[in-house]
């Protein structure tokens, strides 16, 4: 099922946009040199001014009954996903958790059977270095002991269950914060939100360590 397209972004101001491309074309204007090419760019300025004025009363009711339908159509959609989205976040809460408890017990095992086998090897070694040494054989009871050391450790991996079932996993690495004070600076970000709330308050009479605060000025109509 489609939803029907209320308006069309592609042609909707189609005159308005051919209209306002001309003009900023029309008033375009290069560095300025002069006090006749400021004032030329500031009659510039308010024609575009004047046609930004026109673009935004035309598109104002069209946003308007788009952004209550938007919300009123987000609103509906979130209301039959709910339920939705709530079932299946617990379901695979419920599969990460058993998967986890499953794995832990499988390493635990596979542990359990490497240190076993590990120790029969070992014990293995050392009755045959026994025996080479009742015989007199030091050298060859010597070199059993060395192969036994430097062998490479058992490996036990058992079959995993959980694949069997169709289950799908994907491994997710995430953060939490433990001790802020400790947390290297790359990694930290500026509030530009709380910064530019105190510069404009404060102005020339604001100060904040290892930022500058200066002001511009920029032409207004």
């Amino acid at each position: 099922m489609t939803a029907p397209i209320l308006v069309d972004p592609e042609t909707v101001g189609g005159d308005l946009q051919n209209e306002s491309h001309a003009l900023a074309d029309r008033v375009a204007v290069g560095a300025i040199a002069t006090v006749e090419d400021l004032a030329a760019a500031v009659a510039a300025r308010e024609q575009l001014g004047a046609m930004r004025a026109r673009v935004v009363e035309y598109f104002h009711p069209i946003k308007s009954m788009a952004y209550t339908l938007h919300k009123a159509l987000c609103a509906k959609e979130s209301a039959i996903l709910k339920p939705i989205d709530t079932s299946d976040r617990l379901i695979a809460a419920a599969m990460s958790a058993y998967k986890a408890d499953q794995d832990r017990a499988r390493r635990d095992r596979e542990r359990a059977e490497q240190d076993r086998r590990q120790r029969e090897l070992d014990a293995a070694a050392l009755a045959e270095a026994a025996t080479l040494e009742s015989y007199g054989d030091h050298a060859l009871a010597a070199a059993v002991v060395e192969d036994a050391i430097t062998a490479p450790p058992v490996v036990v991996v058992e079959r995993d269950p959980v694949k069997d079932t169709g289950a799908k996993f994907r491994t997710v690495w995430r953060w939490r914060v433990h001790d802020a004070s400790v947390v290297p600076r790359e990694f930290l970000t500026l509030d530009d939100t709380k910064i530019g709330a105190y510069v404009r308050a404060m102005k020339s009479s604001g100060a904040i360590a290892g930022i500058d605060i200066y002001a511009t000025d920029e032409p207004v109509r």
